[in-house]
């Protein structure tokens, strides 16, 4: 289970490894640190296998519509492809 204390982990990781000098970003995919979260949350959450946006919206904490509107962003570059619930 992804608990609040690996988010925020992974949040600071992000913020270090974008001030570093390694850190290119690609010109043709902009994410941001929501996005990353949100995929993370997507990719990771081994406990949810059919992952719904509420459980995305809980587990990061956030509203609804705050993941709803990420979800839209990210299928609409292709990054995720959403599914209808069964």
């Amino acid at each position: 289970m992804t608990s609040m204390s690996e988010l925020k982990y992974i949040d600071r990781l992000l913020q270090i490894f974008r001030r570093s000098s390694i850190y290119d970003r690609p010109h043709d995919i902009d994410l941001n640190d929501a996005d990353i979260m949100v995929l993370y949350c997507i990719g990771f959450c081994e406990d949810l296998k059919n992952i719904k946006l509420s459980d995305i919206a809980s587990r990061l904490k956030v509203t609804l519509p705050a993941v709803t509107h990420k979800v839209q962003t990210l299928e609409h570059a292709g990054l995720i492809k959403k599914e209808k619930d069964t």
